[in-house]
Formats: structure tokens, sequence, C-alpha cells
């Protein structure tokens, strides 16, 4: 299908301006309303049915004649790709059997890249590219193989998800349909990002999101090759983190009132351990966002003295959790909680953060209707 040219503008503004800043605004029911609705039903109308239809647009695709089948293809990854790409390889080639019905076996044969210098190679093949930045990728697909080449796990993750576009929808659901077009046509395809970041803002801090519902953004964010997703655990409404050295944070702080009843809610060591791991295996590091001035309020409602030397215990506690070897996080049935790999930077001014991601004028290049359909999407455009 070909998308709407909202949605073509949308996806296209996230990948080809630098430094892209989305703002999540969700004080209004209709705001979330359509937040839910791009996380849950985007990957199915963002399906590419069409070689062109790839979103964002790689640098060089060119189509041949032919077809390559998909249906049980065999996945062989180069030893060479690493422990985490042949993770992800072998995640394609599940959401590839469920969908098709044939099963797509994942191996690493020796010799591999031998059989595909001699031109002899089927199937999937997986193999890296010293050569190529960390996100750069390239596909070539003819009626025996499609041989994918990266420089880096990000760029494997890409090539992927580029694949999974050129496929029925099923591929998103897991859905069985045996009886859809399971192949991509003979191509050539190199890509890399044009922008080092590709950011999304999720403000938990005035409207709070379970982790669910943040990872359900992290899996929109990996299909559309996005790789920072900013984290505002602190606003007007509450307070979103559990710091263990003041527990009334989250006792008090983390919720309020609306129409005479209690919401809110907050992410505990454990949650934000889980969402960093889910987000580093596809790709995306996580930066919280803390406004100590928009949930001053709040904050005061459970420690009074909001002064410079308790916002600094804040700040350790914060960067404690979120440090990058885990530090602080304890989770004895849960190893994967010391594995978190996606965060080496913590910012805590709403504002300075704005700031720097804008600071190459990056909006000065963005069309005014382009403001404007994000804007009234929800999607607000904040320079």
């Amino acid at each position: 299908m070909i998308l709407p040219k909202f949605f073509s503008l949308f996806l296209q503004y996230f990948y080809d301006f630098p430094g892209e800043w989305v703002y999540f605004d969700y004080i209004s029911r209709m705001k979330r309303a359509i937040f839910l609705f791009f996380l849950y039903f985007l990957p199915v109308l963002c399906r590419a049915e069409a070689p062109g239809d790839i979103i964002p647009s790689p640098s060089i695709f060119e189509v041949t004649k032919g077809s390559l089948r998909m249906s049980g293809i065999s996945v062989k990854c180069d030893s060479e790709i690493g422990e985490r790409a042949t993770r992800a390889a072998g995640l394609f080639a599940s959401k590839l059997s469920m969908a098709c019905g044939k099963v797509s076996a994942v191996s690493s044969p020796v010799g591999l890249k031998a059989t595909v210098e001699s031109n002899s190679a089927k199937g999937l093949i997986i193999m890296k590219d010293s050569g190529m930045g960390a996100e750069e990728y390239s596909i070539a697909v003819d009626t025996h193989c499609a041989i994918v080449k990266a420089g880096g796990f990000n760029g494997f993750l890409y090539a992927f998800q580029t694949l999974m576009q050129m496929l029925p929808e099923e591929i998103y659901s897991g859905r069985l349909n045996e009886k859809a077009r399971w192949s991509v046509p003979c191509c050539t395809i190199k890509d890399a990002p044009r922008s080092r970041k590709r950011t999304v803002f999720l403000d938990s801090g005035n409207d709070f999101h379970p982790v669910k519902d943040v990872k359900k953004c992290i899996d929109l964010m990996s299909i559309f090759k996005m790789n920072v997703l900013e984290l505002n655990i602190a606003g007007k409404k509450g307070w979103r983190m559990e710091i263990p050295e003041y527990p009334l944070l989250t006792q008090i702080s983390a919720y309020h009132y609306e129409n005479d009843e209690r919401t809110g809610g907050y992410y505990s060591k454990e949650d934000i351990a889980s969402i960093l791991n889910y987000a580093s295996a596809s790709g995306i590091e996580v930066v919280p966002i803390v406004d100590f001035d928009g949930c001053a309020e709040k904050i005061a409602s459970a420690y009074p003295k909001n002064d410079e030397a308790f916002r600094d215990d804040v700040r350790s506690g914060i960067e404690t959790v979120f440090a990058r070897k885990g530090a602080g996080i304890r989770s004895g049935e849960s190893p994967e909680a010391l594995r978190i790999e996606s965060v080496d930077k913590v910012s805590f001014s709403f504002i300075e953060a704005a700031a720097a991601l804008w600071s190459d004028g990056a909006p000065n290049a963005m069309m005014e209707h382009e403001k404007a359909v994000l804007h009234h999407a929800g999607f607000i455009y904040t320079e």
C-alpha cells in the first residue's frame, strides 16, 4: 500500500533531520488515543507492499527482475557478527517462521565467506563488513540468496527491519498466513542513517505510561530505525522513578488526583532494568529526563526541603540506577538486570536537553506545513 502523506512526512522527518526531537504530549485524552493508535497500528499500516514503500527510504535501492522466496529460508550467520547480532538474526527467523508456517533454521557454518565468494551461497547470509559504519548496512538479493552486511549491531537490526517491511504484515503480528506471498524482490539496498541521533521524547512525567507501553514504544522506534528514547521521569503530575534513599517520592509524589480518583504510578528499579535491557536489544539508548522545576510542587509534597543538596542526592540516585553496568540494581532472579548497556548519560534539564538537540539550527530546515501536521496529531514540534 502507498502510505498517506502524513505518515510519510512523519516518519521521514524522524530520519532526515539532524537531532530530531518529537514531544509526545498526553495531557488530553484525544492525544493519548492518537499515541496508542501509533503504537499498536502504525506497523501494520506501514507494511511495504512495493519496494518504494520502505521507511525511511534507503540511500540506494535498485530493483531487478525476480524474487527470493523467504518461507523456510535458512539463515546462516558468520561468526564475526557477534553474539548479539546472532540473537537478532534468530529473532527475525523466529518471527518469519511463526508467520509463514515454515521453520527457518539458524546456523553458523564454517567456510561461509568462501561459499559467498564462490557465488554458490543459498539462503539468508549474515556477514560483517568492517568497512561500514556501526549503523550502516547493505542487502543484496537474487533468486538464490540474500546477503546482509553491516558494520555493527544496529546495522544488522536495521537490515532486518528493512526485510520485514518488504514482507506481509503478519511478520509483525505473528499470525499464521500460509497463503501470503512470502518473498522479497531481487534488489540491492544500501543505507545508513543521515543523522546520528533519531530521538523520541516520551513524557511519563505528566502522563504515566506503564512498562508494557514503554516497550511498545521501543518496538515502534525500532521498526523505523530510531535510536534514542528520552524518558521524562519527573513532571508537573508526578515523580516516576524509585530512589531507595527517598521512598516518599514514589509513595506520595508519584500520584495525583483527577476527578476525585487517585492516578499515576512509578518505575521500580527492576522496571528500569527491564526497560533498559529491552531497549538495548533493539539498539536504542534510553536517556532519563528530570525536570526539577516542573516537578518542584510534587517533590515538595513529600520533601519540603527541596534544596540543591537534595537535588544532588537525587541526581546521584538516578545515575546509580541508570549506570551502564547496572550498579545499584540488584535482582537475584533476573541476571539481565545486571547487563545494562544502553545508557551512558543523564539529562536533568528539560530545557537544556531541548536546546542541545536543536543547537545546529535544524528547526529552520523544517517546512511549516510539516510542523502543522505534527502539531495537529499531538506530536508537538518544539523549538
